[in-house]
């Protein structure tokens, strides 16, 4: 597999430069994204794909300081559901109670 990255975009090709997975993002505000939409061609589901192109995002957000409003519904159950993650959720309680101790 080789991955593209792109603004906005990460993707998965085969050899034969077939699309094998993508998710897409964009920028809501200079802190904040959204993932908009999570895809996985259906010979290469239930191999962690989806996972490892959420991955790259994760650490994209990481990296420039960003919250996540997940649209996606793949990306929304990830981010809800795996109590770790829940930092990067945009409004999540972590990030209240942060913000509250914030002193502005």
């Amino acid at each position: 597999m080789q991955l593209k990255a792109e603004p906005g975009c990460f993707s998965y090709f085969d050899s034969k430069e077939k699309l094998i997975g993508e998710i897409t993002f964009t920028s809501i505000s200079p802190t904040c994204i959204s993932i908009d939409h999570t895809f996985v061609h259906p010979d290469y589901r239930n191999q962690g794909i989806a996972r490892q192109l959420l991955q790259f995002v994760l650490q994209l957000a990481t990296q420039e300081h960003w919250q996540i409003v997940p649209v996606c519904p793949y990306a929304k159950k990830v981010l809800q559901s795996e109590i770790q993650l829940h930092p990067f959720l945009k409004n999540s309680i972590n990030n209240r109670r942060n913000s509250k101790n914030d002193p502005k």
